[in-house]
């Protein structure tokens, strides 16, 4: 009738008459999806690119950088007749700066010990994670003589960067209320580069961990899950307060010499939340991409 073909014709064949003749994709009468990949890919795309852009992606915050070149950078230093803390000791190998310098402790006094204490960290909170970087390079050391490392408040890391001169020589810390030896000596005259990362202090049973590594960048040392000397300040966790550089034996003890530099705190950063969102859309995207049917 009307020149018409009388013959009944589906709704698929309609849909698929339809589709070859206007570029419209349909399957089983509902539009297709395969733009749903691309559009969250491009998303994702996005979200990278804000981030990137406006600075959102979290970077560590600088609670402390000292490199004690022409002064002592704020540190505060206990110094008497025989010993003594200066700003005139050689410069790093680590960063060979021209005409840099290191903090210098000496200690030729029986009667006393040199020390060189930090600037107050000013923010920090206990539910920060920090990471603690310094070089260290032992001149020389009398035979009980042990210089050392300290973290505030109440000692609650204490790291015996070792004494070349006595017996044991190793590196030693102290884990929980026990010292615990390393398997390794320093040298006299090496610089060594020194990394801790301390678990938020806030946490439930916080630990440390550090490592040691030398000019050519290799791992000489790495321990872990070490227990905080005081874990606890009172009945509250206890922000970080500073950190101390000094002769960790007798007053008695003299002889010792070591140099101290690029000395930097900063709190570790989370996943910024827009770095989070672009990777949950990419990876969306990925999953929702059609894959190839084989055709029997």
């Amino acid at each position: 009738m009307f020149g018409l073909n009388s013959k009944k014709v589906s709704r698929k064949q309609v849909n698929t008459r339809h589709a070859k003749l206007t570029g419209a994709t349909r399957v089983s009468g509902r539009p297709s999806k395969k733009w749903l990949p691309g559009v969250l890919a491009g998303a994702a795309s996005l979200a990278i690119l804000t981030v990137a852009t406006s600075g959102n992606i979290a970077s560590a915050s600088v609670i402390l950088s000292s490199n004690f070149n022409g002064s002592l950078d704020g540190w505060t230093a206990v110094t008497g007749t025989g010993y003594t803390v200066t700003d005139a000791g050689a410069e790093s190998a680590f960063s060979n700066v021209a005409n840099g310098a290191s903090a210098d402790l000496q200690d030729n006094s029986s009667s006393a010990n040199p020390s060189l204490t930090s600037p107050t960290f000013s923010g920090i909170t206990p539910q920060d994670a920090v990471q603690i970087s310094f070089d260290f390079n032992i001149l020389s050391a009398a035979p009980s003589e042990n210089n050392g490392f300290m973290l505030n408040p109440q000692r609650n890391i204490i790291l015996q960067l070792g004494s070349p001169g006595s017996s044991p020589a190793f590196l030693a810390y102290k884990n929980g209320s026990n010292w615990a030896g390393s398997r390794f000596t320093p040298s006299q005259n090496t610089w060594y580069h020194v990394i801790l990362n301390l678990e938020p202090s806030g946490a439930a049973s916080p630990t440390w961990g550090f490592s040691v590594v030398d000019t050519s960048n290799t791992t000489l040392l790495s321990e872990s899950n070490i227990a905080f000397s005081n874990p606890a300040n009172g009945s509250s966790p206890f922000p970080y307060s500073n950190i101390q550089f000094d002769f960790n034996s007798a007053a008695s003890e003299s002889g010792g010499n070591f140099l101290v530099d690029n000395v930097s705190v900063v709190v570790v950063p989370e996943p910024a939340p827009l770095a989070l969102l672009a990777c949950g859309l990419a990876g969306a995207a990925l999953l929702l991409i059609p894959r190839r049917r084989n055709i029997q």
